[in-house]
């Protein structure tokens, strides 16, 4: 990838075989991670901006090295991997498969770790996921699903976690999926758990939640 990285195919197909290694068992993402594959991802990414397939497939491949735990995630954000997937859900907001892999890789991103869940919300993240609710794709379940998980993930951080999403209008957004998908449980429960997650604790964010439309059983 590094010696053709002008050469889109070859990014392209370089960020499958890098996530497809990452899939899986985690010997194989350690490795993947180890051996730089989440900064040549980025790399492939910042080269080829305006070209959608190789940023799914670059959210797609850092979404892979994300999971599982602290260290992958901490190695993806290392390499600028939030930046790099936010920035593909804008310049292809029209795509729906890279604003569904973008927010998956999100919430992957901010799934186990409070210093990630942090990284991810100061990149934008949250911002990210309700534009994405909000945008031309969020009326499709899987995107809202994805996005809804990716808030919910941030918002069960610490309470500037919280106050950060709820700052981003994640509350009213989720509140506006869930009426917009009433049948849908992927996004019936996420949403709640997301909704719950920007709530708990504080009663001042718990009082916000409740006046972006949040029902109060939803909360508990």
């Amino acid at each position: 990838m590094g010696a053709h990285l002008r050469a889109p195919a070859v990014q392209h197909d370089g960020c499958t075989t890098l996530g497809g290694a990452a899939l899986g068992a985690a010997e194989g993402r350690a490795a993947v991670c180890a051996a730089g594959g989440a900064g040549a991802v980025v790399a492939a990414m910042r080269a080829h901006e305006g070209d959608a397939a190789v940023q799914e497939r670059g959210c797609w491949a850092l979404r892979q090295m994300a999971l599982g735990g602290a260290e992958p995630q901490a190695i993806v954000l290392k390499a600028g991997g939030a930046a790099a997937v936010i920035a593909a859900m804008r310049a292809h907001a029209d795509a729906e498969a890279v604003v569904q892999e973008g927010c998956s890789a999100l919430g992957n991103m901010a799934g186990a770790d409070l210093p990630s869940q942090r990284a991810v919300l100061a990149a934008g993240g949250a911002a990210a996921a309700v534009e994405a609710l909000a945008g031309a794709h969020g009326g499709r379940a899987a995107v809202a699903a994805q996005a809804i998980g990716a808030l919910g993930n941030l918002a069960s951080g610490d309470e500037a976690c919280q106050r950060g999403t709820l700052e981003a209008g994640g509350a009213a957004a989720v509140v506006a999926a869930l009426a917009a998908h009433p049948d849908a449980p992927s996004v019936q429960q996420g949403g709640r758990v997301a909704l719950a997650n920007m709530a708990w604790g504080d009663g001042a964010m718990r009082e916000q939640v409740l006046a972006a439309g949040a029902k109060a059983e939803w909360l508990s």
